[in-house]
């Protein structure tokens, strides 16, 4: 543990690595073997120990403002999401990686290919999918088109169509969204836009849940 406080110590960021930090700090990285320790401290001291720090203590002051009790989280989930955090300088795909920590914080399951799945995906692809979440899972609108999401895109993402139809190959290849029940890239000049309508998959929910911290009372398995 002396070796993890020497990562937040030495950070720009002035963290103060005591009393109830301390406690919830020790409890994440419990259990963590020094080789592992060593490895991706040398790693995040040659990127940006300061982000990392800043996300740690931001998940603590919520967790604790909530009063929810921190989880170890398995060395295998922490290290790379660490990594990540200290590595991104996109403010989206930031925020999800800090969201992907908070969630394995309070004890949800991350199944690895979440984490290989937001090393893949762009800041486009990011904002494509934050778009279809919040109008179909939040919004609850069934009937979201493919009309629809390029509005919403050319108003809130600034993409032009050849972007927008880029990242809608890689998320159906991710298996994250599906576009009129199929998830394979249709002949967009065959289809009606208005009519063809663009969900998240099973996968693609899951995935979002837990990088926007709005993960389901039940993924605590």
């Amino acid at each position: 543990m002396s070796d993890w406080l020497a990562i937040f110590e030495g950070a720009a960021f002035a963290l103060t690595v005591k009393g109830d930090i301390y406690k919830f700090i020790s409890k994440v990285f419990e259990g963590v073997d020094g080789i592992a320790i060593e490895t991706v401290i040398n790693e995040v001291r040659c990127f940006n120990a300061k982000r990392t720090a800043k996300a740690l203590e931001e998940i603590y002051e919520k967790l604790n403002n909530a009063g929810v009790e921190p989880k170890k989280v398995p060395t295998k989930t922490l290290i790379p999401i660490l990594e990540n955090i200290s590595l991104e300088e996109d403010e989206i795909l930031s925020e999800k990686w800090s969201k992907l920590l908070e969630s394995s914080i309070k004890g949800i399951f991350i199944h690895p290919s979440y984490i290989d799945i937001l090393e893949k995906i762009s800041p486009n692809d990011a904002k494509v999918l934050d778009i279809i979440f919040k109008e179909v899972e939040i919004k609850l609108i069934k009937d979201f088109s493919i009309t629809r999401l390029i509005s919403e895109v050319n108003i809130k993402a600034e993409m032009s169509k050849e972007d927008l139809i880029e990242s809608l190959e890689i998320l159906l290849n991710k298996s994250l969204i599906n576009i009129g029940g199929v998830s394979k890239m249709p002949n967009l000049s065959l289809i009606d836009f208005n009519d063809t309508t663009v969900q998240l998959t099973t996968i693609g929910k899951k995935f979002m849940m837990l990088v926007t911290g709005k993960e389901e009372k039940n993924n605590k398995d």
